[in-house]
Order: structure tokens, then C-alpha cells, then sequence
């Protein structure tokens, strides 16, 4: 954008130039703004969160059909997997329980719901005893519905 006044316009460039030597201090003010501003900018990503919430899982999807994505996804089950090793065997468990038909999928437990309903363990330790809901439900019960 072209300034009328030569001096800002010789100002503006000299900031320009001096921006990419300055990185360290760009990022400590982004840190300030930040910590003075973090309701306000957890209310924006949330909106966005929510808003481009499509356009965001088709790019993670492509994304982890590419060779990297798929070492990325292969590195992250593998970490998650031992990390919480009780509950993946727990889950192990369940999904062959109902593939063997010890187990039974039942309906959603909240009154008036018919979506179709998963198992939600309270205790990893007993994989047979669940509560039936739906996935909404379990994202409240669990604390990841935005």
C-alpha cells in the first residue's frame, strides 16, 4: 500500500526489513497480547472451532492419507497406546465381547434419545460393565463437547 508521505513510507519499509531480525521480540509480544487477552482469544478459536469444523476434518483427513500423515498417525496410536495401556486393553476387551456376542449393544441411556449408543466405561479396570450412550451424550459425560 503506497503512502502518500515519503517519510512514513521510508518508516514502513525499514520496519519491514527489521521484522524478520526480530522474531524473538514478535514473539513475546504475541505472548503478552496473549496472557491480556485470553478470554477473548479461547472465545475466537472456539468459534472458529466450531464454524470450520468440516473444512478442518476433510484437511486432517487428506492429510492423514499422505505417507507423512500416516507415519504421524501410526507414531501417535503407538504413544497413546502405551501411555494409557489399561484402557486400550480394556477397549480390546469390549470390542471382542460384543464381536463374540458376550456383549450386547443397547440403546442410548438418556430417556428419549434413539441415536445409536457406545460403551462408556467408568472403570478401566472392568471392561463388561458400561453405561449405553449415544455420542453426544458421551462427550458430556467425558467433557469434550464444546
Amino acid at each position: 500500500m503506497p503512502y502518500k508521505d515519503p517519510e512514513v513510507a521510508k518508516q514502513k519499509a525499514a520496519e519491514r526489513r527489521t521484522r524478520g531480525n526480530n522474531r524473538e521480540i514478535a514473539k513475546q509480544r504475541s505472548k503478552e497480547w496473549y496472557e491480556k487477552n485470553k478470554k477473548y482469544a479461547l472465545e475466537r478459536q472456539q468459534t472458529y472451532y466450531i464454524e470450520n469444523k468440516d473444512e478442518r476434518l476433510a484437511y486432517c483427513r487428506k492429510w492423514e492419507k499422505t505417507e507423512s500423515g500416516k507415519v504421524s498417525r501410526a507414531k501417535s496410536n503407538r504413544k497413546m497406546y502405551y501411555k494409557h495401556h489399561d484402557r486400550s486393553l480394556c477397549r480390546d476387551r469390549f470390542k471382542k465381547a460384543i464381536k463374540k456376542g458376550w456383549l450386547v449393544r443397547k440403546p442410548c441411556e438418556v430417556e428419549g434419545c434413539v441415536d445409536v449408543a457406545q460403551g462408556h466405561h467408568e472403570d478401566y479396570s472392568k471392561p463388561y460393565e458400561v453405561r449405553w450412550l449415544c455420542d453426544t451424550h458421551h462427550k458430556e459425560i467425558e467433557g469434550k463437547l464444546l
